[in-house]
């Protein structure tokens, strides 16, 4: 069960993301056993 950890600016990600795609194709992992953990950072702190 592959698991990736994404790190994205705000507005920088969107669900068809190359990293998904390259670990879909490239390591032959079919969509339901890939998992993905998303977290969007802010472009400013407060």
């Amino acid at each position: 069960m592959p698991l990736a950890k994404i790190h994205a600016l705000e507005g920088q990600y969107d669900e068809a993301s190359a990293a998904q795609n390259g670990l879909l194709s490239a390591l032959g992992i079919l969509a339901e056993d890939f998992f993905q953990i998303v977290h969007i950072l802010p472009r400013r702190r407060p």
